[in-house]
C-alpha cells in the first residue's frame, strides 16, 4: 500500500487515539478501565490482557488522554511521567519486572502493562482481562464509521473482520 492509500486508516486511527476518552468506551471497557484504576492504587503495575481488536490500546490511549500517561510501545526504552502504558508488551515475568523496576528508577508510580496473554508465572502482578460481547463490537465499529472523515460503509459487525475491510478499503 501506498501512504496515499494508507491516508484514510492512519487518519482514522489518528482521530481515534487524539480523542479517545472515558465517554468512548463500551461498557466492558469501562469496567475494565475502573478495575484498572482501583488496582492501581495497591499495586504500580497492571498487566491488561485481551485478545486481539477488544479495545486493549484504545483504553491506553484514553489513560494517556486523561490521565497524562505516557504511551509505549514494546520494547521500551524509556518511560516518564505519573503513569505510563507499555502496549504489545511480552508476556513473560522477566520482563514485566524489568518494567516494574524500571518505572521505580524513573519516578513512575503506575504502568499498564497491555499483552494478548496471560502473564506467565506472574502471580505478584494483578491482571484486568478485556472481553467485549458482540453487541459491544458492533457499537465500535459504527464508532469507526461515524468518526472516520471518509464514509465508510463498513459490511462488518465485529471488530477484527471489520479491520481487516478498513485494510482492503481502498
Amino acid at each position: 500500500m501506498t501512504s496515499s492509500e494508507l491516508a484514510p486508516l492512519l487518519s482514522l486511527n489518528n482521530t481515534l487515539k487524539t480523542t479517545a476518552a472515558e465517554a468512548d468506551l463500551v461498557d466492558s471497557q469501562s469496567k475494565v478501565l475502573d478495575k484498572i484504576r482501583a488496582q492501581l492504587q495497591d499495586e504500580p503495575l497492571v498487566a491488561l490482557i485481551g485478545s486481539k481488536g477488544v479495545g486493549k490500546t484504545f483504553i491506553a490511549w484514553v489513560l494517556c488522554n486523561e490521565l497524562d500517561y505516557t504511551y509505549n510501545t514494546w520494547p521500551v526504552e524509556s518511560l516518564s511521567g505519573p503513569g505510563a502504558v507499555v502496549d504489545n508488551a511480552p508476556s513473560e515475568r522477566v520482563d514485566a519486572r524489568a518494567v516494574r523496576a524500571h518505572c521505580r528508577l524513573n519516578n513512575v508510580s503506575n504502568c499498564v502493562f497491555i499483552t494478548d496473554h496471560r502473564m506467565r508465572e506472574a502471580k505478584t502482578i494483578p491482571t484486568v482481562t478485556l472481553r467485549l460481547s458482540n453487541d459491544e463490537e458492533r457499537s465500535i465499529v459504527h464508532r469507526w464509521e461515524n468518526v472516520s472523515n471518509r464514509a465508510l460503509e463498513l459490511t462488518s459487525t465485529s471488530i477484527l473482520s471489520a479491520r481487516k475491510e478498513l485494510n482492503q478499503y481502498q
